[in-house]
């Protein structure tokens, strides 16, 4: 006998978000005010979703750069990696 798995899929509709919204998405990100995270949870989508609109919509993007952002803790230990 086959055991059924006991999570349920759950089917979302798609949903179209506003090209003003990803603007403004990856506006916030860029300038630090937001992460990737809180934006995946305030807009209840992937972060493959948030990448792609930072892809599209970032500055840095067009001009073949590359925008890390890391937190503060992040970089006191990349300071002390480099300093000792």
């Amino acid at each position: 006998m086959r055991h059924e798995s006991k999570k349920k899929f759950e089917v979302r509709e798609r949903r179209v978000f506003s090209e003003e919204l990803k603007k403004k998405v990856v506006k916030d990100l860029v300038g630090k005010r937001t992460t990737v995270t809180k934006l995946m949870a305030e807009h209840q989508v992937s972060a493959q979703t948030v990448y792609r609109w930072l892809y599209k919509y970032s500055p840095y993007h067009e001009q073949k750069c590359t925008l890390v952002v890391q937190m503060k803790s992040e970089e006191a230990k990349n300071q002390d990696l480099q300093a000792g």
